[in-house]
């Protein structure tokens, strides 16, 4: 009798623990780790707000791309080695080469202009960060992990598609939490004023709690005549199509 009563309590002890390990898993807040700074990712940035971004309590690296008009930006934030650093390098005609790059020293505070921003990233460089960024790779760059290869899975297996105005809207719900969106993408082609490309990660499960990127957007191209936003944005009108036919 006193090893069934035994047994029974192990088993009662286990089911309370998973009822709320999973109630603390739908309802625990999700965690920032940035000290101070903020991307908005509707407004362009510039040296003016270079200073302005963000910075990590932690030593988290991150980098993102932006492209409004025919201005595109990579911004890259070095935290995990000395010294540490933002640098912007920004195209300004939507030529696709690059026309200055800076560099804020954050502890030293003190910033850098390249002079010769052309060399320091040439046009194949800059392309291959923009394919980094959107692919999750982090060969030159520090990508969120939900690239379009995990986009492209989503669209294969026609989860949460929901078609929008001259594109569509792709969310990931959070199976720890159906309440949740995680990952949000978007992708439309507006002709003449240019195309959108948002790639959104709300947070990352980790462990039983939620953990937010430095940075949501590793993507935001809004109204964009990058051509490289561009050809992405009509690869994946393209294969949507197809599948949901």
């Amino acid at each position: 009798m006193e090893k069934k009563w035994s047994v029974l309590l192990i088993i009662l002890m286990y089911s309370c623990f998973f009822v709320w390990a999973d109630g603390i898993s739908k309802g625990k807040p999700i965690q920032y780790n940035v000290a101070k700074g903020q991307y908005i990712p509707a407004d362009f940035v510039d040296v003016a707000k270079l200073k302005k971004m963000p910075i990590p309590a932690t030593n988290d690296d991150y980098a993102f791309y932006q492209s409004i008009g025919k201005r595109s930006n990579i911004i890259i934030g070095r935290f995990s080695v000395e010294p540490k650093m933002i640098t912007l390098i920004t195209d300004l005609k939507g030529d696709g080469t690059v026309d200055h790059v800076y560099h804020w020293y954050v502890e030293e505070n003190k910033l850098k202009k390249e002079t010769h921003p052309e060399k320091y990233c040439s046009a194949e460089r800059f392309a291959r960060m923009k394919e980094d960024i959107l692919s999750g790779k982090s060969d030159m760059t520090i990508a969120n992990k939900d690239g379009i290869r995990y986009l492209m899975k989503l669209i294969q297996n026609q989860e949460g598609i929901r078609s929008i105005k001259n594109g569509y809207r792709v969310s990931m719900i959070d199976t720890d939490d159906p309440s949740q969106e995680r990952v949000v993408y978007y992708y439309a082609d507006n002709n003449y004023n240019g195309v959108d490309l948002v790639f959104e990660v709300k947070y990352y499960n980790l462990g039983l709690g939620k953990v937010s990127p430095i940075v949501n957007h590793s993507v935001y191209c809004k109204g964009s005549f990058d051509p490289f936003a561009q050809k992405i944005v009509k690869q994946l009108l393209t294969e949507t199509r197809r599948i949901m036919k």
